[in-house]
């Protein structure tokens, strides 16, 4: 799979490209659903994201934490048979664009197909929602999908109900959401080592309440058995092996 800035993006040659838009945070059955709507068109199919959350950018005391780093976010894509991932940085002059204007950028590129969940909105302020989107493409002859949201208990699956989920202990239902294990992604985490083994600092990770928790870890592109300690926003991973 490919990853390029929005900048690169820009100044590539276009190409017919399906694509999709948002931040992807947990990759769960929902993200999964735009995702292979967006696969199955054929066109170089391409995925626009955030090298970081946009909330954690202009809200951080009221961030919820992040349940993917974008390492494993891109993995996940690459497996669901994403070609080529946008990072965009949400600061400076993109913040600004208006929704049709970023639109009009994504069809400057070659934009042939576009998925979007039902109810996303873009641009400044959020001034452009999911039908001014499909009806401002078709009348370029660009098909727009708007996807339904993926419901489970009859409530639509979403990145807030997972970390709640996770907070609260219920990895069962976590995974249920995520269609697959929940995981502790501790990418890019500061860590510092301790008699017997290494703190990490999780305070920006969703975490399930404090206790030892026996799971599998990856280590040289293995899975391997692992027992970690949560306590307060610190994981202690023993070393001692």
């Amino acid at each position: 799979m490919h990853v390029l800035s929005w900048e690169d993006f820009l100044a590539g040659k276009p190409v017919p490209t399906a694509m999709t838009i948002g931040v992807f945070d947990a990759v769960h059955r929902g993200h999964r659903a735009l995702i292979e709507a967006t696969v199955r068109t054929g066109y170089n199919p391409t995925i626009l994201t955030f090298s970081q959350n946009p909330k954690q950018m202009f809200r951080p005391r009221d961030f919820p934490g992040m349940l993917c780093s974008i390492s494993r976010r891109l993995m996940l894509f690459e497996q669901l048979g994403v070609m080529q991932t946008v990072m965009i940085d949400f600061s400076g002059n993109f913040s600004t664009l208006k929704g049709l204007e970023f639109i009009d950028y994504l069809i400057g590129r070659g934009l042939s197909f576009l998925a979007i969940g039902k109810g996303f909105r873009c641009g400044y302020h959020l001034d452009t929602d999911d039908r001014a989107i499909a009806a401002y493409t078709g009348s370029r002859g660009i098909h727009t999908e708007i996807v339904s949201p993926v419901m489970d208990e009859n409530k639509p699956i979403s990145s807030s109900r997972i970390r709640t989920l996770i907070r609260h202990g219920d990895l069962v239902g976590a995974a249920r959401l995520l269609g697959r294990e929940p995981e502790i992604d501790l990418e890019g985490s500061s860590a510092y080592p301790s008699e017997n083994g290494i703190w990490f600092n999780a305070a920006d990770r969703v975490l399930p309440p404090d206790g030892v928790y026996r799971l599998a870890v990856y280590r040289n592109g293995q899975l391997e058995p692992a027992e970690l300690r949560i306590a307060g926003a610190k994981i202690w991973k023993s070393v001692a092996d």
